[in-house]
This record gives C-alpha cells, structure tokens and sequence, in this order.
C-alpha cells in the first residue's frame, strides 16, 4: 500500500508531535528513523543544531540501555549519503570537516569535551504521536561518539535556531515542550507548529539571534531575591557584548558568568537563614553551593527571573535546589543535602537550564522571535 510523505520543504502546517520523558534530569523523545521505521532515542537540546544518532559500524560508540539499538543504514531503504560538492553539504559551518570518499563528514563537539563524528546523511523521520514521515531530513549519522552521554538516548536532536536544525528544516514557525519535573509522573510532549498557550499565567520574552552562533537568546534584564534586583552589572544580560542569556535544555543547571555568579551568590547568603548550614558538596558535583538542613525548618528567598518584556518568571524551591538525605546516626532527626541549582562558569554568557525551567512549557514562536513560558502546564 503506498504512503504519502510529506518533505522536508513542505510548507504545510500540519501537526507533528511526539512523547517527552524524564529519563533522569535529561529530556528525551522518540523519534522513528528511516523505512521501515528504527526507533531512536534522542536527548532534546536547544542549545545546539545538528540532529544525530549512533550509527553503523560503529568505530566508537557510547554505551546504550538494552532497549535501545544502534541505527543500522543497511536496514533503511530512504538512507541517503550527502555528497561534498552537495548543496547540503554546508562548508561554512565550522562542525562540517571536509570529506571522505567524496561523502560529507561532521565533526560535532560540546563544551563537555563531548562529540559526535561522522557522515552527513537524508533519511525519513516519523514522530511518535502525529503526523506524516517527513522525507530528506539531513541528519548526522555518528561513527565515533565519546563523552558525557548517559546512554539513555542514543542521538541528540539540536533545536537551535541553525540552518540544520530540525525547525529550520521543517519550516517551524512555532515548537513548544515541557520538561516534565520530579513529581510528574507521566510524559508530556514536543509539539511542532503548536502556539499555545495562551493563558492568564503566560509569560511572554522576547528571542533574539546571534549571527556568530546558533542559540536562542532571550531578552533578560535580571534575578531579584524578595523582589530585591540582584546588583549584577547589566552588560552580562546584553548579547551583543559577548554575553547575553541562553535557553538550553541539554543543559541542568543554570550557568552565570563567575563574577556575576559570585554577587548572586554573597546576595542569596545574606537571605538565608542559620538553618542553612554551608557544607560539602558531592564529589560528583564540586560546583554546586550545598547547605544541610532539616526539612521545614529552612527559609530561603523567592528567586525570579525578569525578561526585558517586563514579565518576571517565580521559580519553585523544587526548580531552585536538588534534595538529597544525610545518613545520621540512629536516633538522630533526619537532615536534607539541599544544594543550589546555579553554578558558576568562566564564559562570558549565561544558561538557563532545564532545572529552572521544569514543569513551565516554553513555546518558541520563531516568526515572531518570542518566547512563551507557562507554569504548570505540562500534559
């Protein structure tokens, strides 16, 4: 029976949607890829453009869960390799590495030191929950992968505003997620082309771009503590400066400037109180501003994050800290490891992470370079 595709230049608005879950503070959708159908696991990034997943041979390969597999392109019949001198093979990108058997190559890497090498490839990509396969998707088809990956996915889909990016590719004119938050126990979605909502709680940011690079940044003029503005100097807020506010969902954690960081920091400390006692953070984690507490018995500011729109954004305790018990002596009261979810780092801009953003869907509308952010709105 024959089907029909749409393509990739379709410039139809047709719903594509598909399952978001938690896989442990990392965000991943299912996406089929190829025909007959190979189903992917891929880790939902906005902070970074190209589309890929492992693939065969594989010359390195990260470690998968059991019930994932590695894409094998012997298997799909729509599994095409681009050629050098191709249309779609972009030399000006700086991850686009020259060629190799006159077939384009990538060389994809992240701050982490992780990477992803390997061909740039078309195949056919189906989302889970709606919507006709999509035909001649470029994609990265990774040969030799190393890194940060916790092996839960086995790809990850770049959602950043670049030229191959999946939304720029399927001519997006809006896409919206949740992230899903410990307490939500079921998936939500990624929902392509979707502009809602649009409710009494929405908060509207305006995006804007950066020629040099290929992240969404978003209009920001500050974080108050008690409705206090933090004195972080104005110039770490402005992207045109080198600096500027990021949204990346591959990211956990939000990430300030360190001197920006550090007046954040002495400000948050002057709100706490002598419940809050500073301690040792986990080895694993030697950034993050841990305290031990007792449940209850702890109070910490209101922290927001207000946009050059006006609208302020009020983050949950769950959005500021991660929680974690202290072992204690038999008959002692149980205390709380409770550990600040921002952290310093030596570049010039800020990201907001994934951590910040739980349980608020952010609906990117890329006509109009805005960005809409509703809490409780997952589903």
């Amino acid at each position: 029976m024959a089907r029909f595709h749409h393509t990739a230049t379709s410039d139809e608005e047709t719903s594509y949607r598909t399952s978001l879950y938690d896989l442990g503070s990392e965000y991943v959708v299912y996406l089929s890829v190829g025909d007959p159908p190979q189903s992917n696991a891929f880790l939902v990034d906005t902070g970074s453009e190209l589309l890929w997943m492992q693939c065969e041979p594989c010359r390195q390969c990260f470690n998968q869960t059991d019930s994932l597999l590695i894409f094998d392109p012997f298997d799909s019949l729509s599994y095409k390799e681009i050629n050098c001198n191709s249309a779609q093979c972009h030399h000006h990108k700086s991850f686009i590495k020259g060629c190799n058997d006159s077939k384009c190559r990538y060389e994809y890497n992240y701050a982490d030191k992780s990477y992803s090498h390997g061909k740039i490839i078309t195949e056919m990509l189906t989302f889970s929950l709606d919507g006709d396969p999509v035909e001649n998707i470029v994609m990265g088809c990774g040969n030799d992968n190393a890194g940060v990956y916790s092996g839960v996915y086995n790809g990850i889909l770049g959602l950043g505003p670049g030229s191959y990016s999946l939304i720029n590719q399927m001519r997006v004119t809006n896409f919206s997620f949740c992230l899903p938050g410990p307490n939500f126990f079921k998936s939500t979605t990624l929902d392509m082309f979707y502009t809602g909502p649009d409710k009494k709680t929405t908060i509207i940011a305006p995006l804007f771009r950066n020629p040099f690079t290929t992240y969404h940044y978003v209009g920001f003029k500050g974080i108050s503590l008690n409705n206090e503005m933090v004195p972080i100097p104005s110039f770490n807020w402005d992207p045109n400066f080198n600096h500027g506010v990021i949204i990346d969902s591959g990211t956990v954690m939000t990430r300030i400037p360190r001197n920006a960081y550090n007046i954040f920091l002495k400000a948050f400390l002057d709100f706490t109180t002598d419940d809050m006692i500073p301690t040792e953070p986990p080895k694993d984690h030697v950034d993050l501003t841990c305290f031990s507490t007792w449940p209850e018995k702890y109070s910490v500011p209101e922290i927001k994050f207000h946009f050059t729109s006006t609208s302020s954004l009020t983050l949950t305790t769950m959005q500021v800290f991660t929680f974690d018990t202290i072992e204690n002596r038999i008959g002692e009261e149980t205390k709380l490891l409770v550990c600040l979810g921002f952290v310093p780092m030596d570049i010039g801009f800020t990201i907001l992470g994934s951590k910040q953003l739980q349980g608020t869907r952010q609906t990117f509308d890329m006509v109009n370079s805005k960005l809409k952010l509703t809490p409780n709105e997952c589903y």
